[in-house]
């Protein structure tokens, strides 16, 4: 079973190359990705791409430098793998693990009025509020992953809605587990080991915003610097929504709708955060593995720069060494030629002892200077020796 069906991999000058020939958006198509997520491999990549208006420009024969593609030390990446999944097939495996789940047979009823509410309800309820900073004027709760956002013509209903899904998933054998950070309490749901983020919101209706008569007359004397510009009405349609982040196609929202409303969906939702439970399980499993490939990918990578390195460490130093030895041959020859000229004069000719002294330091020195003595250090022949010989 995977959950993936396709790997691509975008290499670095590759994607440079393709990138200032054919449009981002075009591009994108054709791998089958968003813009947005081939832009993001781009910076992943350092893969410098054409800024908005580059090819409008170029189409009116704007000349445009393209900048080069910036070098990259080592270590950093050369290629993205980028996987991929089939609607189909994984609307396939989803089937497959959904005949394998053993789904709870539990019958979730919403009471009319709210009757020794769970304690995770009162703390909702109590801590219904109004943010400073919401657009939408609607109460808002959030307890790491569970988010209540509804009007306050709607909170009664919204907390008789919670209410019976925390008792059903509890009915069940699903909890909500109290936790504690270094600010507060608050409670996760969990179900088969997996963390469940979900939510309960209500839709709004947005209308262009209508200046009161006190904005008209604040901002006619020049003391209205900002308004809204919309205003957000709320329409009394909940939603159940899962909002981890899965890949997989499987249903993650439930809505008010013509002839259900969302009481009568309740058992559905439990079953759903069941079917995500497993399925979040299987793309981590899938996506661990594609960890270690890619890790393994880069171990594989390193080792290769390595090897080319050491290798480039090699020809250096051949070069080098090739060319120490014609500098130290061109050092023997002239050494020689001094010698040659030396020999014209009286061997006890006593102006020129420092002459012979400078002679047999630049011998030695030549000696060491040639790298095929470091090769050879029990084969070592003195220069002096050499260059009498030749």
């Amino acid at each position: 079973m995977s959950i993936y069906d396709k790997e691509i991999t975008f290499e670095r000058n590759d994607l440079y190359e393709k990138v200032w020939k054919i449009p981002i958006t075009q591009l994108a198509k054709k791998y089958g990705i968003s813009d947005a997520g081939l832009a993001k491999i781009c910076r992943k990549l350092n893969v410098p791409h054409p800024p908005m208006g580059y090819w409008a420009k170029l189409k009116y024969g704007k000349s445009i430098k393209i900048p080069p593609l910036p070098s990259i030390g080592p270590g950093e990446p050369t290629k993205h793998v980028h996987y991929q999944y089939s609607q189909d097939e994984s609307r396939s495996d989803i089937k497959q693990i959904a005949q394998d789940i053993v789904f709870p047979n539990v019958k979730i009823v919403v009471s009319d009025t709210l009757n020794e509410p769970h304690r995770f309800v009162k703390e909702i309820n109590s801590n219904l509020k109004i943010p400073i900073s919401d657009p939408f004027g609607l109460l808002t709760y959030y307890s790491r992953g569970i988010w209540v956002k509804v009007s306050s013509e709607s909170k009664d209903r919204a907390i008789r809605i919670m209410d019976a899904l925390i008792k059903g998933f509890e009915s069940a054998g699903y909890s909500f587990k109290k936790k504690q950070d270094d600010y507060r309490e608050f409670y996760i749901l969990e179900v088969d080991g997996e963390k469940i983020e979900f939510s309960l919101t209500e839709r709004t209706h947005r209308k262009d915003h209508i200046l009161t008569a006190e904005e008209r007359l604040q901002k006619k004397l020049g003391k209205l610097w900002s308004v809204k510009k919309y205003d957000y009405l709320p329409t009394g349609e909940l939603s159940l929504n899962i909002t981890n982040k899965i890949s997989s196609s499987i249903r993650k929202s439930w809505n008010d709708c013509k002839g259900k409303r969302l009481e009568d969906q309740l058992s559905d939702f439990v079953r759903g955060a069941v079917l995500a439970a497993y399925v979040i399980k299987i793309e981590r499993k899938k996506e661990e593995e594609n960890k270690k490939k890619r890790e393994e990918e880069h171990r594989r990578w390193q080792e290769n720069e390595w090897i080319k390195t050491q290798e480039k460490m090699k020809v250096d130093r051949l070069i080098s060494d090739a060319q120490q030895w014609n500098i130290s041959e061109l050092v023997r020859k002239y050494i020689k030629a001094i010698e040659n000229r030396l020999s014209a004069f009286e061997a006890d000719d006593k102006s020129l002892t420092d002459l012979k002294k400078w002679l047999s330091w630049a011998k030695e020195k030549s000696a060491e200077m040639n790298p095929i003595n470091k090769i050879f250090p029990d084969q070592r022949l003195n220069d002096s020796e050499d260059i009498e010989n030749e």
